[in-house]
This record gives structure tokens, C-alpha cells and sequence, in this order.
């Protein structure tokens, strides 16, 4: 079955730079009688992203508003993920690192290299 959620007033979130990020943590649980059965807690920020090609246009549209996008291509810096998430082994180009490095650039975007693999969050 599904249930909807109704957040009176919600708080936005917004790329880097661009406003506040505003985060809601929502906790599930499949219930049997008092029992439970499953529960899942989910981080998610409210927000619309849309793409206008209209035209000539090639614009990121966020929560409404026409953003500049800045950032780079995300390429894995090992191919052996068990060495970037081992904290005993921690190279300089750590997953980590790398995201410090884009936001120390201002960058409010990031694509993720096709040949590489989903990052947890």
C-alpha cells in the first residue's frame, strides 16, 4: 500500500553556493501487527531539477530558477573500491579528497564517468 507524507512549509535544498541544502532524514517501517518486519531511514533534500533545451538553450533549471553550473567530470581515483573505502589504507586521492577538492572549487555539479561505478552517499 502507500501512504502519502504532507510537509507543511518544506525547506528546500539547493546546489553548492547557490542556497542552504536543507536535508530531511524519513524513517519506514513495514509493521505487522506490533511486530516490526522491515525499517529503512532515507536522506533525502525536496527539490525539482529540470533541463530546458528549448531553442538554443542548454539550462539547468533548479526549484524553478535557471542555475550556472560549474564542476568537472568524477572519474574513480582506484578501480580497486575496497582500497578507497578501507580507512587503513587511505590514498591521497581518496574518495573524499576528491569531493573536498570540488567544493573548494565552488563547483555545484559533478558527472559521473559512464565507465565508473555508483558512489554510496
Amino acid at each position: 500500500s502507500q501512504k502519502k507524507i504532507k510537509i507543511t512549509e518544506p525547506q528546500l535544498w539547493w546546489p553548492h553556493n547557490i542556497g542552504k541544502p536543507h536535508i530531511y532524514e524519513f524513517e519506514f517501517f513495514l509493521m505487522q501487527n506490533d511486530l516490526v518486519l522491515d525499517h529503512k531511514k532515507q536522506v533525502y533534500g525536496l527539490h525539482t531539477v529540470r533541463l530546458n533545451s528549448e531553442g538554443a538553450n542548454f539550462q539547468v533549471i533548479v526549484n524553478g530558477y535557471p542555475i550556472y553550473c560549474k564542476g568537472a567530470n568524477y572519474v574513480p581515483p582506484d578501480m580497486m573500491y575496497p582500497r578507497l573505502i578501507n580507512k587503513d589504507f587511505y590514498p591521497p586521492k581518496s574518495i573524499q579528497s576528491l569531493l573536498d577538492d570540488a567544493v573548494e572549487s565552488n563547483f555545484n555539479m559533478l558527472r559521473v564517468w559512464g565507465g565508473g561505478q555508483y558512489e554510496s552517499d
